[in-house]
């Protein structure tokens, strides 16, 4: 990443009042006068009065609550540093995650050791602006710009036209492949392509010419590397039917149990199967009055999805992220939805020697041909509470926890970094990986984040999540995909409005058979 130079902060100079001695004779008018003065030493003075003594001033702490433990030495070590080159002192708090925002509010309305910044998910901004928790940022070193941020960034803290956070990290979706398997596949889909085309015994090729790849006399298949590493880039699915067609024609290799695996109890790993075709919030999240989730072709996509449950018999409330990320480890697994934490994990994995094998990352397939996929995402930010009295010192340290050591973020902590996003190659995946490896894996993450839908950040859809999530769980179940939809839309939008809505009924489009897309033999 071309970063700009991460200049020196200018330190602030703080003066402290001297008292001075009062005669005790003095008239009730001026000891309440005194009283007044005394109380505002006690409130605004007083805790900076004793530096020589090594107590900090107040005004050169920085408080900063987060929620997630496994960012506690990634913050630590920032906050050691940062003392160091900037004299300041930062001091983390982890705190409980239940019920966030109304901690924040109760401490910073009533003084009582609130955060000058805090660490929160992109779609509570909307709940935290309107009490007053936010403030837009003033990114003193001018490094917020799309030379080190994806508009993606930008988008998941951009609040009612201002940006009201620093982008720090994301999760997003995106698929994972054995690539030993698919090596193997792809070998195999040659040596019988070679075979079907060779001529019967005694014949010559109908050209006359010998070819390169071919049967030998004795029978082997001559096959190089380069044969199998085409053919396997070839066998990365576009789409689910592409996935599917595969499995027809292809024996498993190894230990291999399931051609294609995912959560579908979570909506984070199922999203994508409609999501390109899904729309609330609109791009930033924040517009109430934007709620497209029930249309032609999210109910197709979503009677597409249903029709999957006769290729993979999946239960529902069984299925767990856990358990497909395991059998994926385990070697039963060629193809698997995964989160932005599995790369760390199988990275592990392979140094302790619990992983065996080879992978590959590839983008989200579409339900066919004809649709694209677009992930779910959630982006952690950095947020100046709006209650801070010490907003220029917070805006600065925001800046720097978000900026300064950032590539080495991943693999300090599995957290995949929103300043590198923009240019994934500086991003530290792991130790374990050549460079190239490291950017084809962080190109196709980034890529996804790119094209991935955020939660709304608009407080009536707020449990939006859960919804959407039940959802998808009753159309896998069987449920009427147009009806669950529809229901689903009304519901947004008397929340929106405060006042029930009845939807015009769409009428369900035709939809082909998967099992007649899929390849005769």
């Amino acid at each position: 990443m071309s970063k700009k130079n991460y200049k020196k902060y200018d330190k602030n100079k703080y003066g402290f009042v001297k008292g001075r001695a009062i005669n005790i004779k003095i008239t009730l008018f001026l000891l309440l006068i005194c009283a007044c003065v005394f109380s505002v030493w006690i409130l605004f003075i007083a805790p900076g009065k004793n530096t020589s003594e090594g107590t900090v001033s107040e005004n050169r702490v920085v408080r900063v609550w987060y929620t997630d433990e496994e960012l506690k030495n990634y913050i630590d070590s920032a906050a050691i540093e940062y003392l160091d080159a900037e004299g300041v002192h930062v001091e983390p708090v982890l705190v409980s995650g239940v019920e966030f925002i109304e901690q924040l509010g109760c401490a910073s309305v009533n003084r009582k050791d609130a955060p000058d910044i805090y660490i929160a998910g992109s779609d509570v901004l909307g709940k935290a602006s309107m009490a007053g928790l936010t403030s837009v940022i003033s990114d003193p070193l001018g490094v917020v710009d799309h030379d080190n941020f994806t508009q993606a960034s930008f988008n998941a803290v951009t609040y009612k036209g201002q940006m009201i956070a620093y982008p720090f990290y994301y999760e997003t979706a995106f698929l994972i492949y054995n690539r030993d398997y698919l090596e193997e596949i792809a070998e195999n889909d040659i040596k019988r392509a070679l075979s079907e085309d060779s001529p019967e015994d005694g014949e010559e090729p109908a050209d006359g010419s010998d070819s390169e790849n071919g049967t030998e006399e004795n029978g082997d298949v001559n096959i190089t590397e380069s044969d199998i590493k085409i053919r396997t880039e070839e066998l990365i699915p576009g789409s689910i039917v592409d996935i599917l067609s595969l499995a027809a024609v292809s024996d498993a290799p190894g230990q291999m149990e399931n051609f294609f695996s995912w959560d579908v109890s979570d909506v984070f790993y199922n999203y994508f199967f409609a999501g390109a075709y899904m729309d609330v919030g609109g791009i930033c999240g924040d517009d109430s009055t934007c709620i497209d989730v029930y249309n032609e072709e999210s109910i197709r996509c979503m009677c597409i999805y249903q029709s999957l449950n006769e290729f993979f018999s999946v239960d529902s409330k069984e299925s767990s992220y856990e358990h497909v990320l395991n059998d994926f480890m385990e070697g039963r697994t060629l193809f698997a939805v995964v989160t932005t934490d599995a790369i760390r994990r199988l990275e592990e994995a392979k140094a302790d020697g619990t992983f065996e094998y080879e992978y590959g990352v590839a983008p989200l397939p579409g339900i066919d041909a004809d649709h694209s996929a677009a992930g779910l995402s959630t982006t952690e930010c950095v947020v100046v509470n709006g209650y801070s009295s010490n907003k220029e010192a917070a805006n600065r340290f925001a800046e720097y926890l978000v900026f300064s050591d950032i590539d080495s973020l991943y693999d300090r902590t599995g957290k995949m970094p929103c300043a590198s996003a923009a240019r994934s190659e500086d991003i530290v995946l792991s130790t374990g990986i050549t460079d190239a490896e490291n950017k084809s894996v962080s190109d196709t993450i980034r890529d996804m984040y790119a094209v991935s839908e955020e939660l709304p950040k608009v407080p009536e859809f707020a449990d939006f999540w859960l919804r959407l999530e039940l959802a998808y769980t009753l159309v896998w179940d069987g449920e009427d995909p147009n009806e669950i939809l529809k229901a689903l839309s009304e519901r947004l939008r008397s929340e929106a409005i405060g006042s029930e809505v009845s939807e015009n009924r769409i009428d369900t489009p035709e939809i082909t058979n998967l099992a007649d897309m899929l390849p005769s033999d």
